[in-house]
């Protein structure tokens, strides 16, 4: 199936920029519409909230991680205000945002939006996995750097990267205003 990535032994769809674009215009117009009215910053907390997904800001001691969504419920490991360690029940499709490398709100929003990318572009990979008793299935990380032999398909990383593009900086209305930006100048 030409759809399918060859990755993964065609358990990802390819996804293209007319379906990310389709899939944040049904995201925005259910759940944050006012973006799409005119260029303006996209509401990811809204958005998640409109999902009915839990979001997390947590001091993760890992500074490579910047987000984290759950796919099965589990634990996080985590550091409380005066730096100890602790640990936190991740309930399924919990999101966690770490406070230590997504210091700025464009950071969190950037992590936020790949991790609510994984739902669409994800899942049914990460599914299977879990029911093949894969321990990779339970938990997706979005990092700054790959762990080095790391066995996953880059694709489950760039689709979700991408469609937080598209999400933050939607074509719909983005295209408009600076095709009449261009025309002004």
């Amino acid at each position: 199936d030409t759809n399918r990535t060859k990755a993964d032994g065609n358990l990802l769809p390819k996804i293209t920029a007319a379906k990310y674009d389709e899939l944040v215009d049904d995201l925005l117009e259910s759940y944050n519409p006012e973006a799409l009215d005119a260029p303006r910053p996209v509401d990811v907390y809204k958005i998640a909230d409109g999902m009915e997904l839990a979001v997390h800001e947590l001091l993760i001691p890992d500074y490579n991680i910047l987000g984290q969504l759950h796919f099965w419920p589990g634990a996080i490991e985590y550091l409380d205000k005066n730096g100890s360690k602790k640990v936190a029940r991740a309930n399924s499709l919990d999101i966690f945002i770490n406070k230590l490398s997504c210091s700025t709100m464009v950071a969190k929003r950037s992590s936020l939006a790949h991790e609510i990318g994984h739902l669409f572009c994800s899942r049914m990979f990460e599914l299977l996995q879990i029911m093949a008793g894969n321990k990779h299935g339970a938990v997706v990380n979005k990092r700054k750097k790959q762990l080095k032999g790391a066995d996953i398909p880059k694709e489950l990383e760039s689709q979700p990267s991408k469609f937080s593009g598209h999400l933050l900086l939607p074509r719909r209305t983005a295209l408009p205003f600076v095709e009449e930006e261009i025309r002004k100048l």
